[in-house]
């Protein structure tokens, strides 16, 4: 009876080893596969994570690419509308006249009947270019028996001579100056010839001479 009982109180002792002994290779085993796994997520995220950073870098350069080409595009828009605008201001501000007839011919003129060199041919010029002394005439009659100049050009052959604004002209070139039709009517003069103007001045008569110069060259002048 002493026997058996000594017999249990052993295999009861050896029985918690033996289970302890075979936990412990298990606990072990356990951690070293929740180890690998846990490497392999984290590889998984390491992944994940550089190509996202890739993703966003391709992303960017893409948009900066896109950037690029409509900047250039825009450039390229403002260039062709800039191109534009000047052969619109030539055609439609270009303003030629006939030193010899007085007739003008207008930008939108010339844009519909031709090129202006066909018109140069006819002997038009540029009015930029027109002989000119530097006087301002009236657009309409505004005096009697004569014209009263309503501007001179500063630095012009008019000015240096000294003409004024409020000279009334009563000749040119000898030729007794009643209407601005009359005075437009007499012979233009050619780049460099001489003009007389017999003007009256505060109740006395004065007389001017001067040559022309291109109309160019007053209003940079100006």
């Amino acid at each position: 009876m002493v026997r058996k009982m000594i017999f249990l109180g052993l295999l009861f002792l050896y029985l918690p080893a033996c289970a302890a002994s075979a936990i412990i290779p298990l606990t072990y085993a356990t951690t070293a596969i929740g180890g690998a796994e846990g490497a392999a997520m984290v590889g998984m995220g390491a992944h994940a994570m550089s190509r996202s950073e890739d993703m966003r870098r391709q992303a960017q350069e893409n948009m900066q690419s896109q950037n690029a080409r409509d900047e250039q595009r825009l450039a390229m828009e403002r260039e062709r509308h800039e191109a534009w605008r000047k052969e619109q201001q030539i055609k439609y501000s270009q303003v030629l006249i006939n030193p010899d007839t007085g007739e003008t011919v207008f930008g939108s003129e010339i844009a519909q009947n031709g090129k202006i060199e066909s018109y140069k041919q006819k002997g038009f010029v540029e009015i930029k270019n027109l002989p000119s002394v530097g006087i301002k005439l009236p657009k309409y009659n505004n005096a009697e028996n004569g014209i009263i100049i309503e501007g001179v050009y500063p630095d012009s052959p008019a000015a240096k001579v000294g003409l004024k604004d409020g000279d009334k002209i009563v000749e040119k070139n000898g030729k007794p100056v009643k209407t601005l039709a009359g005075l437009e009517a007499q012979r233009r003069p050619k780049m460099g010839d001489n003009v007389e103007y017999k003007i009256i001045r505060g109740g006395k008569e004065m007389v001017f001479s001067m040559k022309t110069v291109p109309f160019v060259d007053i209003l940079e002048a100006k």
